[in-house]
């Protein structure tokens, strides 16, 4: 890199060549009339030149570059890490759009390496760009080739694929096989129209997910269990909520609150869902809370 400087002053011509003569070597000298000169040297003899500038009475003013050429001499000086830094930001930006991991969670009975291997099989590998990830189809994949799947949900969150399984309670116990008609999600019951079995469950009941509502069997005068099927329709309001430390960005929310929508995604609703967002504060901490209520029904 060179120093550029201007120079000023009488005799500059036999100044330039005094400085010549004294070791003094120009890159480059442009004349602009008798008494100016610019002059370009290396910034190892800058002290020399203005010690016979001193002797010599000359005045000189040092040359300072622009902004854009001290932005191109950093860059000339500095290529690799920009380079790197531009490679860096590329795979940074483009990983955003991409798949990396696939998390699977609720599995007892079924093999992880089995609903992997399903997804493979069907197209959905790793990585892969996000849009090319169906949830419904995923999801309708799943519960269709295992038996002993009831429920399932998928979402994306970052770079990782999360899909949630419920499996089927064991009613293997009853007699002739005859299944209990099962509370999908946490309700309150309101409405129970019985065909055969035998109520658990009755209007106004608190009842969670999981719990059976109509029993396979009927109770007998001498009070002895007869298995029969268990078929109703139950109609019941649910009431979900999931309270979260309020961030600065909306990614937690949007989460927390698809993940409410995906219990409804298997549910018959007869009603809209209201959903209600209330913020409170504790102890100088935000915090979230999200509610969704609304009917619907489940039967056998």
């Amino acid at each position: 890199m060179k120093e550029g400087y201007f120079l000023s002053g009488r005799h500059i011509d036999s100044f330039i060549n005094f400085s010549s003569s004294n070791g003094l070597v120009f890159c480059r000298i442009d004349r602009k009339d008798g008494e100016n000169v610019i002059v370009e040297i290396s910034p190892s003899q800058s002290k020399l030149l203005q010690r016979l500038a001193h002797e010599r009475g000359i005045k000189l003013d040092k040359i300072r570059p622009s902004n854009l050429e001290n932005i191109k001499i950093f860059l000339r000086r500095n290529i690799a890490f920009v380079i790197t830094a531009i490679i860096i930001l590329a795979l940074t930006l483009s990983s955003h759009f991409f798949i990396f991991d696939i998390k699977i969670y609720g599995l007892e009975n079924v093999k992880r390496d089995e609903v992997i291997g399903l997804l493979q099989n069907n197209g959905y590998h790793t990585p892969t760009l996000k849009n090319q990830m169906d949830m419904d189809k995923i999801c309708h994949l799943i519960k269709k080739n295992f038996d002993l799947v009831s429920y399932t949900s998928a979402i994306i969150i970052g770079n990782c694929l999360i899909i949630n399984i419920s499996e089927k309670i064991d009613t293997s116990s009853y007699i002739y096989d005859y299944p209990p008609i099962i509370c999908p999600i946490d309700c309150i019951i309101e409405e129970i129209s019985l065909t055969s079995g035998t109520k658990l469950k009755y209007a106004g009941d608190t009842t969670i997910a999981g719990e059976e509502v109509i029993a396979p069997y009927l109770f007998s005068p001498t009070n002895d269990k007869i298995p029969t099927p268990a078929k109703a329709e139950i109609v019941a309001r649910y009431n979900l909520s999931c309270t979260f430390v309020k961030e600065e960005d909306n990614n937690l929310f949007e989460k927390n609150r698809n993940m409410l929508y995906n219990k409804l995604s298997n549910l018959t609703l007869i009603s809209p869902t209201d959903e209600i967002v209330t913020t409170l504060c504790i102890e100088g901490v935000d915090y979230y809370t999200i509610s969704l209520t609304g009917r619907f029904t489940f039967s056998r």
